[in-house]
């Protein structure tokens, strides 16, 4: 595990009130890769998944720094595509 692979550059404005669309621009430049991640599997764990803006930001900043494979583990959604799918 290392916690530290990924380091926030600026703060940024709370997500929950902005658009799909905002969060991506929000996050702009927010992050930055301090470990080194060449060639590494890469497990991304996200606590709630909504638009994806932020999961994407930094898998996306890992594979630019040179990891190998990025995948995302998320404990929660209200993703329109995997509603219907977890029967309540």
């Amino acid at each position: 595990v290392d916690s530290k692979a990924v380091k926030r550059k600026k703060e940024t404005e709370y997500q929950k009130k902005l658009s799909k669309e905002e969060r991506y621009i929000n996050l702009y430049d927010a992050f930055s890769a301090d470990g080194n991640v060449d060639g590494k599997s890469i497990i991304l764990l996200d606590d709630f998944y909504t638009t994806g803006a932020t999961s994407y930001t930094i898998a996306r900043l890992l594979k630019e720094s040179g990891a190998g494979e990025v995948h995302l583990i998320t404990l929660a959604t209200r993703n329109r595509y995997a509603y219907g799918f977890f029967k309540e």
